[in-house]
């Protein structure tokens, strides 16, 4: 019976370590800046956790996508590397 419980024990911390790499990768993924929009349309390069919302930023090809949002002009696709 411990003998059950320990190796119930040990395979619940495999799984925990391996759920918080897999966080930590995921974290890394995030961009910390964005190429914010203004109304004139000049590029201003920002911590991305400083965008608001309907703020404008630009994405070009190869970047990765620095907030939640809409493609408001060109045409594009968008795809999940998880």
């Amino acid at each position: 019976m411990v003998f059950l419980f320990s190796v119930g024990e040990l395979l619940e911390s495999v799984a925990a370590d391996r759920a918080r790499a897999g966080i930590r990768a995921l974290s890394s993924l995030v961009p910390k800046t964005a190429i914010l929009l203004d109304a004139q349309g000049q590029q201003c390069q920002v911590a991305a956790t400083a965008l608001q919302i309907n703020d404008k930023v630009l994405v070009r090809p190869g970047d990765r996508v620095s907030a939640d949002g809409v493609i408001i002009q060109g045409i594009s696709s968008l795809m999940s590397h998880l």
